[in-house]
């Protein structure tokens, strides 16, 4: 069988929503910046939330969902929000999480 494409016709970028509650204080830390390694297109933010503790620190702030989808991965301090709901990381619409502490999905 041969696999559909990675970019199915009519794929239109989902209004997004920055990843935080509304009100909450964060900072762009760093971005754009490439998303996987040099000579990838750049693809990537660097958001962290201000707690006025220390750099790095653990933070007790809760990373939110920019737009609604299918949790297919979280694991490693990682998530991966599928947008297209095909149920797949590796097609269409996907929004990678990187250095969670810890996860919970909620809705």
């Amino acid at each position: 069988m041969r696999p559909g494409p990675l970019l199915p016709r009519g794929l239109e970028q989902p209004p997004l929503e920055l990843p935080f509650v509304p009100g909450e204080r964060w900072s762009l830390t760093a971005g754009p910046h490439n998303a996987w390694t040099s000579g990838t297109p750049r693809g990537a933010l660097d958001l962290s939330p201000i707690t006025g503790g220390e750099a790095c620190a653990v933070s007790p702030a809760w990373a939110t969902a920019s737009a609604p989808g299918l949790v297919v991965r979280a694991a490693d301090n990682a998530a991966a929000l599928d947008l297209d709901g095909d149920g797949r990381e590796s097609t269409g619409w996907v929004l990678l999480y990187y250095h969670l502490a810890a996860f919970g999905v909620t809705g």
